[in-house]
């Protein structure tokens, strides 16, 4: 649970990182704050599979 974390906070990361020229990439954060959760989900149920 924790490396999940820690990779979604990194993907946030690297995209707050990118110059703000594109508004897709302002738009790309504001969904990733909102889709962490499902993102959790989804990492969650691929762990289990494998």
């Amino acid at each position: 649970m924790i490396n999940i974390n820690k990779r979604i906070t990194h993907i946030i990361q690297k995209i707050n990182r990118q110059p703000q020229q594109h508004p897709n990439l302002i738009k790309k954060r504001a969904s990733l704050y909102t889709n962490k959760t499902k993102l959790q989900k989804k990492l969650l149920q691929k762990f289990k599979k494998d």
